[in-house]
């Protein structure tokens, strides 16, 4: 149950941050093009998304080196992908053990088979293929 609840928040959550509004970025180009930079920022701030939050980092550092513009816009959507991958650890913890939980009972399987071979001294098909009792 937990494994799906974290499967379909970080879905939705996903889901909703590669959502961008179509004429975005066409907007901003207009803005920054037209020497209107703080229009541009003023778009981008108001804008919901990781996508919107990093145009704006690269907005607010306009007039420096490309370089600084690229680390500084790269830094922050390495913070956004971190924001996004928070709570997958928990399906990968699942992952792990949910095997060990199969494993678990086909050694309970086992040890009740031979419990029974013990108990009746009747080493059958039936008694072995029985299952659980």
């Amino acid at each position: 149950m937990i494994a799906i609840y974290v499967f379909v928040e970080r879905y939705l959550t996903i889901a909703r941050a590669g959502k961008l509004e179509s004429n975005f970025m066409p907007m901003i180009r207009d803005h920054i093009t037209s020497d209107n930079i703080s229009a541009a920022r003023s778009l981008s701030k108001n804008t919901q998304g990781p996508i919107a939050r990093m145009i704006d980092k690269g907005i607010q550092r306009i007039g420096k080196p490309v370089d600084s513009i690229e680390k500084s816009m790269e830094n922050v959507g390495k913070l956004e992908v971190y924001k996004m991958e928070k709570n997958l650890v928990i399906l990968s913890i699942i992952a792990g053990i949910a095997p060990m939980f199969g494993f678990l009972g086909t050694i309970a399987g086992m040890i009740q088979t031979f419990f029974n071979i013990s108990q009746t001294s009747d080493i059958t098909l039936s008694t072995i293929a029985g299952g659980y009792m």
